[in-house]
């Protein structure tokens, strides 16, 4: 599914987003948008940052997280998080 995180943090993400957004696991495809496919408003977009940044322990920038278009996106981002988290 993803090369970047373990099977365990993308079970981690999907979680959130299941309980965040709403949503069903099977939408969440590395391609599903975050925003237009999804529908989240913009409190939830906050929350689920809040909630990805306690689980990972990292810090996401505002600047970043406005830079997540896809699903895919988001795990790229966890990923390198982390690992500067590590750093």
């Amino acid at each position: 599914m993803n090369d970047l995180l373990s099977e365990v943090h993308i079970r981690t993400v999907q979680d959130i987003l299941v309980r965040e957004f709403g949503v069903e696991r099977r939408q969440l495809t590395p391609e599903a948008r975050l925003r237009e496919d999804l529908g989240p408003d913009s409190l939830t977009l906050v929350e689920t940052a809040m909630a990805l940044e306690e689980a990972f322990h990292i810090n996401i920038p505002d600047e970043r997280w406005e830079q997540v278009q896809t699903i895919g996106d988001l795990y790229a981002t966890v990923a390198e998080l982390m690992a500067s988290a590590r750093a």
